[in-house]
Protein backbone atom coordinates (compact mmCIF):
# COMPACT_ATOMS: atom_id res chain seq x y z
CA UNK A 1 0.00 0.00 0.00
CA UNK A 2 1.58 3.77 -1.10
CA UNK A 3 2.49 5.70 1.74
CA UNK A 4 0.22 9.13 1.75
CA UNK A 5 1.61 10.63 4.33
CA UNK A 6 2.46 14.18 3.48
CA UNK A 7 5.99 15.28 4.09
CA UNK A 8 7.99 18.95 3.34
CA UNK A 9 9.43 17.01 0.29
CA UNK A 10 5.91 15.76 -1.10
CA UNK A 11 4.18 19.38 -0.68
CA UNK A 12 7.17 21.67 -1.67
CA UNK A 13 6.45 20.69 -5.36
CA UNK A 14 4.27 23.88 -6.08
CA UNK A 15 3.83 26.96 -3.99
CA UNK A 16 -0.06 26.12 -3.22
CA UNK A 17 0.74 22.93 -1.79
CA UNK A 18 3.96 23.85 0.11
CA UNK A 19 1.17 27.01 1.37
CA UNK A 20 -1.47 24.44 2.37
CA UNK A 21 1.22 22.29 4.28
CA UNK A 22 3.32 25.14 6.17
CA UNK A 23 -0.36 26.04 7.37
CA UNK A 24 -1.50 22.64 8.63
CA UNK A 25 2.02 22.73 10.33
CA UNK A 26 1.39 25.79 12.18
CA UNK A 27 -1.75 24.60 13.72
CA UNK A 28 -0.20 21.60 14.81
CA UNK A 29 2.14 22.95 17.75
CA UNK A 30 1.95 22.01 21.58
CA UNK A 31 4.29 25.22 22.29
CA UNK A 32 3.75 28.47 20.72
CA UNK A 33 6.08 30.88 22.84
CA UNK A 34 6.37 34.76 22.78
CA UNK A 35 9.64 36.27 24.54
CA UNK A 36 9.89 39.58 25.00
CA UNK A 37 10.37 42.75 27.88
CA UNK A 38 7.92 41.40 30.81
CA UNK A 39 6.78 44.81 31.12
CA UNK A 40 4.80 43.33 27.49
CA UNK A 41 4.15 40.07 28.72
CA UNK A 42 2.16 40.65 32.18
CA UNK A 43 -0.62 43.02 30.35
CA UNK A 44 -1.31 40.01 27.95
CA UNK A 45 -2.03 37.59 30.78
CA UNK A 46 -3.94 39.88 33.04
CA UNK A 47 -5.24 42.34 30.63
CA UNK A 48 -6.46 39.30 28.20
CA UNK A 49 -5.69 41.74 25.07
CA UNK A 50 -3.02 39.82 22.17
CA UNK A 51 -1.69 42.58 19.95
CA UNK A 52 -0.39 42.19 16.02
CA UNK A 53 2.22 44.46 14.92
CA UNK A 54 3.31 45.70 11.87
CA UNK A 55 6.65 44.38 10.02
CA UNK A 56 7.78 47.31 9.30
CA UNK A 57 9.45 47.37 12.54
CA UNK A 58 11.00 44.08 11.67
CA UNK A 59 15.37 43.58 11.23
CA UNK A 60 15.15 41.21 8.20
CA UNK A 61 14.85 43.76 5.65
CA UNK A 62 13.91 41.17 3.16
CA UNK A 63 11.25 39.02 5.17
CA UNK A 64 9.68 42.74 6.10
CA UNK A 65 9.76 43.91 2.39
CA UNK A 66 7.43 42.01 0.70
CA UNK A 67 4.54 42.74 3.66
CA UNK A 68 5.10 46.60 2.78
CA UNK A 69 5.32 45.83 -0.82
CA UNK A 70 2.17 44.58 -0.79
CA UNK A 71 -0.36 47.07 -2.62
CA UNK A 72 -3.38 45.50 -1.88
CA UNK A 73 -3.50 44.16 1.84
CA UNK A 74 -1.86 45.42 5.11
CA UNK A 75 -0.59 42.81 7.78
CA UNK A 76 -0.49 43.09 11.57
CA UNK A 77 1.37 39.60 12.58
CA UNK A 78 2.63 37.78 16.06
CA UNK A 79 5.60 35.95 15.73
CA UNK A 80 5.77 32.58 18.61
CA UNK A 81 8.69 29.91 18.69
CA UNK A 82 7.27 26.36 18.25
CA UNK A 83 10.06 24.55 20.14
CA UNK A 84 9.35 22.44 22.98
CA UNK A 85 12.40 24.09 25.06
CA UNK A 86 13.22 27.17 26.11
CA UNK A 87 15.99 28.75 23.80
CA UNK A 88 18.43 30.35 24.82
CA UNK A 89 18.97 32.71 21.78
CA UNK A 90 15.37 33.78 21.65
CA UNK A 91 16.28 35.16 25.40
CA UNK A 92 18.56 37.12 24.35
CA UNK A 93 17.15 38.54 21.52
CA UNK A 94 13.83 39.22 22.70
CA UNK A 95 13.51 39.92 26.32
CA UNK A 96 16.38 38.14 28.85
CA UNK A 97 19.20 39.77 28.25
CA UNK A 98 18.92 42.61 30.57
CA UNK A 99 17.39 40.15 33.01
CA UNK A 100 14.03 41.62 33.05
CA UNK A 101 12.43 39.25 30.00
CA UNK A 102 9.51 37.56 30.27
CA UNK A 103 7.71 34.79 28.16
CA UNK A 104 4.30 33.18 27.54
CA UNK A 105 4.21 29.19 26.24
CA UNK A 106 0.38 29.38 24.70
CA UNK A 107 -0.93 25.98 24.17
CA UNK A 108 -2.48 24.55 20.80
CA UNK A 109 -5.77 25.03 21.99
CA UNK A 110 -5.25 28.84 22.91
CA UNK A 111 -3.83 29.47 20.14
CA UNK A 112 -6.88 27.40 17.76
CA UNK A 113 -9.27 29.60 19.83
CA UNK A 114 -7.59 33.01 18.67
CA UNK A 115 -7.57 31.90 14.61
CA UNK A 116 -11.51 32.25 15.97
CA UNK A 117 -11.03 35.55 16.61
CA UNK A 118 -14.87 37.36 15.39
CA UNK A 119 -13.52 40.84 15.83
CA UNK A 120 -10.30 42.89 16.38
CA UNK A 121 -9.29 46.36 16.84
CA UNK A 122 -7.12 48.87 14.85
CA UNK A 123 -5.09 51.10 16.77
CA UNK A 124 -1.70 52.86 17.69
CA UNK A 125 0.43 52.30 21.16
CA UNK A 126 0.75 55.92 22.46
CA UNK A 127 0.82 55.62 26.24
CA UNK A 128 -0.74 52.39 25.89
CA UNK A 129 -3.18 51.32 23.40
CA UNK A 130 -5.07 54.29 21.44
CA UNK A 131 -7.92 52.15 20.01
CA UNK A 132 -9.09 53.82 16.16
CA UNK A 133 -11.44 51.26 14.12
CA UNK A 134 -13.32 47.69 14.81
CA UNK A 135 -13.36 44.85 12.28
CA UNK A 136 -15.59 42.00 11.60
CA UNK A 137 -13.88 38.79 10.60
CA UNK A 138 -15.91 39.57 7.55
CA UNK A 139 -13.56 41.87 6.92
CA UNK A 140 -10.31 40.13 7.76
CA UNK A 141 -8.58 36.42 7.36
CA UNK A 142 -6.57 35.41 10.72
CA UNK A 143 -4.34 32.23 10.16
CA UNK A 144 -0.91 31.04 11.26
CA UNK A 145 1.72 29.47 9.80
CA UNK A 146 5.11 27.77 9.95
CA UNK A 147 8.02 29.56 8.44
CA UNK A 148 10.35 27.79 5.85
CA UNK A 149 13.76 28.25 5.58
CA UNK A 150 15.73 27.75 2.53
CA UNK A 151 19.44 28.28 0.96
CA UNK A 152 20.77 28.12 -2.77
CA UNK A 153 23.43 25.62 -3.38
CA UNK A 154 25.48 26.93 -6.38
CA UNK A 155 28.10 24.54 -6.92
CA UNK A 156 26.99 20.32 -7.40
CA UNK A 157 23.59 20.85 -5.95
CA UNK A 158 20.04 22.00 -8.05
CA UNK A 159 17.75 24.64 -6.88
CA UNK A 160 17.56 25.01 -2.98
CA UNK A 161 17.87 23.47 0.67
CA UNK A 162 14.83 23.99 2.88
CA UNK A 163 14.34 23.19 6.50
CA UNK A 164 11.20 23.24 8.43
CA UNK A 165 11.66 21.82 12.66
CA UNK A 166 13.60 18.32 11.97
CA UNK A 167 12.56 18.25 8.24
CA UNK A 168 14.64 19.05 5.52
CA UNK A 169 15.09 18.12 1.63
CA UNK A 170 17.71 19.41 -1.25
CA UNK A 171 17.15 20.31 -4.73
CA UNK A 172 13.80 22.44 -3.95
CA UNK A 173 12.50 24.51 -6.82
CA UNK A 174 13.64 28.06 -6.73
CA UNK A 175 10.69 29.04 -8.36
CA UNK A 176 8.71 27.45 -5.88
CA UNK A 177 10.14 29.40 -3.65
CA UNK A 178 10.18 32.68 -5.03
CA UNK A 179 6.10 32.12 -4.94
CA UNK A 180 5.80 31.81 -1.33
CA UNK A 181 4.43 34.56 0.42
CA UNK A 182 4.72 35.49 4.17
CA UNK A 183 6.18 32.53 5.10
CA UNK A 184 9.96 32.20 4.33
CA UNK A 185 13.17 33.08 5.57
CA UNK A 186 16.74 32.80 4.92
CA UNK A 187 18.94 29.95 6.37
CA UNK A 188 21.02 32.00 9.23
CA UNK A 189 17.08 32.38 10.92
CA UNK A 190 16.74 28.63 11.38
CA UNK A 191 17.49 28.51 15.24
CA UNK A 192 13.67 30.65 15.41
CA UNK A 193 11.86 27.52 14.53
CA UNK A 194 9.21 30.37 13.89
CA UNK A 195 5.45 30.36 12.82
CA UNK A 196 3.46 33.52 12.53
CA UNK A 197 0.03 34.70 13.46
CA UNK A 198 -1.45 36.93 10.46
CA UNK A 199 -4.24 39.24 9.81
CA UNK A 200 -4.29 39.86 6.57
CA UNK A 201 -6.87 43.12 5.37
CA UNK A 202 -7.94 45.12 2.33
CA UNK A 203 -5.44 47.81 2.64
CA UNK A 204 -8.46 50.62 2.30
CA UNK A 205 -10.05 49.49 5.49
CA UNK A 206 -6.68 50.53 7.67
CA UNK A 207 -6.64 54.31 8.61
CA UNK A 208 -3.21 55.34 7.71
CA UNK A 209 -2.29 55.71 11.51
CA UNK A 210 -2.95 52.62 12.72
CA UNK A 211 0.10 50.21 13.82
CA UNK A 212 -1.79 47.37 15.64
CA UNK A 213 -4.20 45.14 15.93
CA UNK A 214 -5.38 43.91 19.55
CA UNK A 215 -7.52 40.76 20.20
CA UNK A 216 -9.57 40.47 23.01
CA UNK A 217 -8.72 37.28 24.83
CA UNK A 218 -11.43 37.63 27.79
CA UNK A 219 -14.11 35.09 26.30
CA UNK A 220 -11.34 32.84 24.58
CA UNK A 221 -10.97 29.28 25.94
CA UNK A 222 -7.37 28.99 26.20
CA UNK A 223 -6.62 26.21 27.88
CA UNK A 224 -3.29 26.63 29.84
CA UNK A 225 -1.62 29.16 27.97
CA UNK A 226 -2.09 32.02 30.89
CA UNK A 227 -0.91 29.16 33.20
CA UNK A 228 2.42 29.17 31.24
CA UNK A 229 4.18 32.49 31.58
CA UNK A 230 8.08 32.47 32.86
CA UNK A 231 10.49 35.03 33.86
CA UNK A 232 14.03 34.89 31.82
CA UNK A 233 16.48 33.25 33.58
CA UNK A 234 18.55 35.65 35.91
CA UNK A 235 15.29 37.33 36.67
CA UNK A 236 15.04 39.20 39.99
CA UNK A 237 13.69 36.59 42.75
CA UNK A 238 11.91 39.08 44.56
CA UNK A 239 10.10 40.61 41.58
CA UNK A 240 8.82 37.57 39.46
CA UNK A 241 4.95 39.04 39.24
CA UNK A 242 3.56 35.83 39.64
CA UNK A 243 5.33 34.17 36.44
CA UNK A 244 7.39 30.51 36.82
CA UNK A 245 11.11 30.18 37.11
CA UNK A 246 12.73 29.50 33.58
CA UNK A 247 13.74 26.13 33.09
CA UNK A 248 17.28 27.75 32.99
CA UNK A 249 17.26 29.85 35.87
CA UNK A 250 20.44 30.74 37.12
CA UNK A 251 22.78 28.99 34.40
CA UNK A 252 23.93 32.13 32.50
CA UNK A 253 25.90 35.14 33.04
CA UNK A 254 24.94 38.13 30.90
CA UNK A 255 27.28 40.31 32.36
CA UNK A 256 28.94 41.05 29.23
CA UNK A 257 31.09 44.27 29.74
CA UNK A 258 33.47 42.09 32.31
Amino acid sequence: MANNKKSLKSESRTAVTLTEYLKEKGRSHNHYKTYSKMERIIPIRDNLNLYLGSPSTWNDKVDRKQFLNDSAYRYFIKCFSFSAEESMAMWMLYGGIDNKGGMIDFSKKGINSILQAKEITLGKFDNGFQPIKKLTNENFEIYITDVLYYKDYKENKKGCFVKRSDESCYNRSARVLAKLFGCKKSYPWEYENECRMIIKLDKNLVPADCTDAEIDLSQMDLGVSLKRVYHSPNYPLDDKKGTTRSSIFDTVDWDLIK
